[in-house]
């Protein structure tokens, strides 16, 4: 699109599209840019029909005309993209369990590794803290859902925060 007395045109930006050709009168201002549907975008700006508008991928939503973004950390959408209905909006996401964690933009929960332990929808695990441990190497997430499964070393050993397991002094 371009307004009057304009040396170029203007490409629409991500998550909108405009179909070629036509009259002049639809190029001629960022508002003749349709907006792709919810629960998908065009990949790059300048997209020229609503077949550039892709359904988002795994960890990934869009509302109407939006770019897809990821979920929150903490959050996961498991879908790969089969279903325009699972990801049109941040609701879409769902919460990591107790014991797991995401990032930005995952398609699913990883469990804690060793010395580490999570409550729900988070986006980072803890450190035990130091003097206790939790062995564990991240197989069962049950094993990491809360602090007080970080256990103290006996008198004669220690630990630094996040260990899997105690040393002999």
């Amino acid at each position: 699109w371009s307004s009057s007395g304009a040396s170029g045109c203007t490409k629409c930006t991500k998550g909108k599209y405009l179909e070629g050709g036509g009259a002049v009168e639809a190029h001629n201002e960022e508002s003749d840019c349709k907006l792709c549907d919810a629960g998908k975008s065009s990949s790059d700006t300048g997209a020229k029909s609503e077949t550039n508008c892709q359904t988002c991928g795994a960890g990934r939503y869009s509302t109407a005309g939006q770019p897809c973004i990821g979920c929150a950390p903490g959050r996961f959408l498991d879908d790969a993209g089969g279903n325009v209905e699972q990801h049109n909006s941040p609701g879409d996401c769902k919460p990591c369990t107790p014991g797991k964690w995401s990032n930005r933009s995952y398609a699913q929960c990883s469990i804690c590794a060793a010395g580490s332990w999570s409550s729900d929808e988070a986006g980072a695990c803890e450190l035990c803290e130091g003097g206790t441990y939790l062995e564990n190497n991240g197989t069962n997430a049950d094993a990491h859902n809360n602090k007080n499964l970080c256990l103290s070393c006996f008198q004669g050993e220690f630990a630094s925060a996040g260990s899997a397991a105690c040393s002999v002094c």
